[in-house]
């Protein structure tokens, strides 16, 4: 019977304590290893044995997928590219789970020893039973593939992949057919028929939804309005409904997409403001903090013009942010400046992260505005996306401050309006389906 428990919980105390060292979400205990427990010790265990390896790789690949979220699972090969000049945190956590996992294998083999099954099947059905509870309670759930928000305490990690990878959303990635369609919505940004300078940076910010009341807004564009170095500041209003891709789109080509299939998609970029750009001599360059491959961007950036891009995986961050996994919008600032630093004719498309939802608040630098003046609730996703967004417009008003940036041509607007879970409470707060926009300059 020891060997039984041994094998339940050393598996699980390995990934869970690599879970918690990586800020990540991750059930206390997987239902995965209990049933490979149960085979073990019974005459099937070599069909344990390879439950055992089944079982590792997927609670691996669901760690992994919450730090570099991928949509097909061939793409990991892809990131794994990236492992040599990765962070000595990242390479270093690799090489404990690969001796963590040689050695529960070792273990297993070696002191393997029969039990009594009586016990085990109480134990098995227990767990049965406390996944179905927590299961039949938790009718508000928040995680995704790529952040695992509620923990439980037993869950099949096998299961949850199934579901995540099963999911309409995972599913679209995989679609065929007609890419695009004409968006239907305006465009915050009217480069594309008359480019405002030779200097010009588009921010689609995400989440960036109209909040009923004036005041808020004004509150939380309040450091950018204020700086010294902006001028002919604007503000209005767009009406939008769509993912985050078809807000980009939307901004970048005036279409909106049939399905997130992009990955193969050659043609239907021609007329994106990149390529009209850089066909009247723009150097065109995107940024944006999460990996590559999330919506195939790592495909459509250079056919929709971007001679180059910078990702998570393109360099080394200070830092890792959570709202959506990725680098934080705070240190994405250097490639801005980095840019605009160089002479001739620039246009930089920036799409900012941290503003995403759940809107976590491990992301907040500070505690930048005060909900409780506004009648927000400090513990709700109202407050947290107010304070990321204010957040994100200080930032914004420092990289204006940037000699760099001297005479670019702004724009700022929503991908999308913020989702928030609680329908009374967005109904209560924001403007239903829409974005917000700013166009300015930055002067000397």
């Amino acid at each position: 019977m020891r060997f039984f428990w041994i094998s339940i919980f050393v598996p699980n105390l390995v990934f869970f304590f690599m879970a918690d060292l990586l800020g990540l979400g991750r059930s206390i205990i997987n239902f995965d290893y209990v049933l490979v427990a149960c085979l073990l010790v019974t005459r099937f265990f070599w069909f344990g044995y390879i439950l055992l390896v089944l079982a590792v790789l997927v609670d691996a690949l669901l760690l992994i997928s919450q730090v570099f979220p991928f949509m097909r699972l061939g793409d990991v090969f892809y990131l794994a590219g990236f492992l040599p000049q990765a962070p000595a945190f990242y390479q270093l956590a690799v090489l404990v789970a690969v001796f963590s996992v040689l050695g529960l294998f070792y273990g297993f083999h070696r002191y393997r020893l029969d039990g009594k099954l009586l016990p085990i099947l109480v134990f098995m059905n227990v767990s049965l039973g406390v996944m179905a509870i927590e299961g039949y309670e938790a009718d508000a759930r928040v995680n995704r593939f790529w952040r695992v928000a509620d923990v439980d305490l037993v869950n099949s990690q096998l299961l949850y992949l199934y579901n995540a990878r099963s999911s309409g959303f995972i599913q679209s990635y995989s679609m065929a057919g007609e890419p695009f369609s004409a968006s239907g919505y305006q465009a915050a940004n009217s480069w594309a028929a008359q480019p405002a300078g030779e200097r010009m940076l588009l921010v689609v910010n995400e989440s960036w939804g109209v909040f009923q009341k004036p005041e808020i807004n004004q509150a939380m564009l309040r450091s950018l309005v204020s700086s010294p170095k902006v001028s002919d500041f604007v503000l209005g209003e767009l009406p939008f409904i769509g993912a985050t891709v078809a807000g980009e789109l939307r901004e970048l080509c005036g279409l909106r997409p049939n399905h997130f299939n992009l990955k193969n998609v050659t043609t239907g970029f021609e007329d994106c403001l990149p390529n009209r750009l850089a066909a009247l001599g723009y150097s065109t360059r995107s940024i944006h903090g999460a990996v590559g491959l999330m919506y195939d961007r790592i495909h459509w950036y250079p056919r929709a013009g971007f001679e180059k891009s910078t990702f998570f995986e393109s360099q080394t961050w200070p830092q890792r942010c959570y709202s959506f996994p990725g680098a934080c919008d705070s240190d994405l600032m250097k490639s801005v400046t980095e840019e605009f630093s160089q002479p001739g004719k620039r246009f930089v498309y920036w799409l900012t992260l941290n503003t995403h939802s759940i809107y976590d608040e491990r992301d907040l630098l500070g505690v930048p505005a005060d909900c409780l003046s506004f009648g927000l609730d400090e513990q709700s996703e109202t407050c947290r996306s107010f304070r990321l967004q204010t957040q994100f417009f200080e930032i914004l008003a420092r990289l204006a401050s940037d000699p760099s940036m001297k005479g670019v041509e702004v724009i700022v607007v929503g991908d999308h309006a913020p989702p928030i879970f609680n329908k009374h409470e967005k109904e209560n707060y924001f403007v239903e389906n829409k974005v917000s926009w700013v166009r300015f300059k930055i002067g000397g």
